[in-house]
């Protein structure tokens, strides 16, 4: 039986990695619980060689006025009065950091199937008889069950915890 796997989560690091399983033929499927794919998304400073360039997107100046936020990994919320003004030469994507998503979903092989509004209501593992082999399950809150060899969990750390 070849290879399957599921990438649990349409953010950036989901579509990173199911970028790469598609590219070596993996059959991948992505439950995605938003409508869209790139969750949150923060704009930083790539080099060109390090960004999505390759994929035909331009890129535009920066403002570095304003207020610029973010939130860390305890989850507190900073703030910096008058924007990054430390990158003199900063760019982003004309099409923000959602057009780098967009492109990635775009350019996938056939191999990979993306299912918006999926929400995951739960992990399971399906026990092989002998012959057949141990599955992940993957059950999602349409009553769908995903089997897969192997799953990427691409979650925010608030997203993998229990409910």
């Amino acid at each position: 039986m070849p290879l399957m796997s599921g990438v649990v989560g349409g953010r950036m690091s989901g579509l990173s990695a199911v970028h790469w399983l598609g590219s070596v033929g993996v059959p991948t499927t992505v439950p995605e619980a938003q409508g869209r794919v790139g969750g949150h998304t923060l704009n930083v400073h790539f080099e060109a060689s390090d960004c999505g360039l390759d994929l035909g997107l331009e890129l535009t100046a920066q403002h570095k006025e304003g207020v610029f936020s973010f939130e860390d990994g305890a989850g507190q919320v900073h703030r910096i009065e008058g924007g990054p003004r430390n990158c003199a030469d900063a760019q982003r994507f004309s099409a923000g950091a959602a057009g780098l998503a967009q492109e990635l979903v775009s350019g996938l092989p056939p191999v990979v199937q993306v299912r918006l509004e999926a929400p995951v209501e739960g992990l399971g593992l399906s026990l092989g008889d002998g012959v057949a082999q141990d599955r992940v399950q993957v059950r999602l809150a349409s009553g769908d069950k995903l089997e897969a060899n192997a799953i990427v969990l691409a979650l925010p750390p608030r997203g993998s915890q229990r409910r």
